[in-house]
């Protein structure tokens, strides 16, 4: 799992947050993860999830994943940050089973290899995109004895990192934040069959840091299938039986919208899918997945 964020606290920006159980618990169960509470012994073959992974530390991306990781017995991968998070999260959640060993993204390197069974995972260092809501929550000082409930100021990004994943049926690319990221895609030689290209923000971008972006992120990677991400609003929490995620103004996502059209004009290989709220689907091909509108 890639940044489990299930609660989707309302007004976040405004009033203190922390993860919410039942949510978490019921969403996780609507996608077929099992989990255990309260506490059991785990046989490693019951678990139905291996790993979840944070992309970096601020709340859209991390604030769940130590309570996840504690519910199914996944191994967490993330940034100090997001590891610092833990003993707070089992502080608020006592009767919690402890979490397997965590796997940090060492402060000495800027890619981490890892093997889950047939997938193989790299990690890697990419700077996060620099919109305003993200610079803010930087910017603002951090209380360092935080407890949960919490302000989101305090969760701080750390690291950013994007994840390639390469399994038996194809390879997957997820950019999770649409920042400059140069040629880094490149120098690394990260191909992808699919890309999931986080768009958060990008529509607030300058015309020119757009299509730098694109180039940078769809065209290095390779992709001929590009789903879009990190475009939702952050709230409320998810439905399960909705069709659709809630699209919100302030993302401005018009404007990546006809972006992305403009480059399957020039890249006619590549298609901008969309894919179904809650449902499986399979990345590789095209036949559960539809055209946005």
């Amino acid at each position: 799992m890639i940044d489990g964020f299930l609660t989707r606290p309302p007004n976040a920006f405004f009033k203190k947050i922390q993860p919410d159980l039942p949510t978490v618990t019921s969403l996780l169960s609507a996608a077929g993860v099992s989990v255990e509470q309260p506490c059991q012994a785990r046989a490693s073959n019951q678990k139905t999830l291996d790993a979840i992974v944070a992309m970096h530390g601020h709340y859209d991306h991390a604030l769940d994943t130590p309570l996840i990781a504690a519910l199914t017995g996944a191994t967490l991968i993330a940034n100090s940050e997001v590891l610092s998070a833990v003993p707070r999260t089992r502080r608020l959640f006592p009767d919690l089973c402890s979490n397997s060993d965590p796997i940090e993204f060492p402060d000495s390197t800027s890619l981490l290899k890892l093997f889950l069974g047939e997938i193989r995972l790299t990690l890697f260092e990419l700077p996060h995109s620099s919109n305003l809501a993200s610079t803010l929550l930087e910017y603002l000082p951090a209380n360092d004895a935080w407890e949960y409930p919490a302000s989101i100021r305090d969760l701080k990004s750390g690291r950013s990192l994007a994840a390639h994943v390469a399994t038996p049926d194809g390879t997957i690319l997820i950019l999770p934040t649409a920042g400059n990221i140069g040629p880094r895609l490149r120098n690394l030689n990260l191909k992808a069959d699919t890309l999931f290209l986080g768009v958060g923000g990008l529509g607030w971008q300058s015309s020119e840091q757009i299509e730098r972006y694109l180039q940078n992120g769809v065209v290095a990677s390779g992709a001929t299938k590009v789903i879009p991400i990190h475009w939702d609003a952050h709230a409320p929490a998810i439905d399960p039986s909705a069709p659709n995620l809630p699209i919100p103004i302030y993302e401005n996502l018009n404007r990546s919208h006809r972006a992305l059209k403009d480059l399957t004009r020039k890249h006619p290989d590549i298609s901008i899918l969309s894919i179904p709220t809650f449902q499986p689907f399979d990345p590789f091909s095209d036949t559960t997945s539809g055209k946005p509108n």
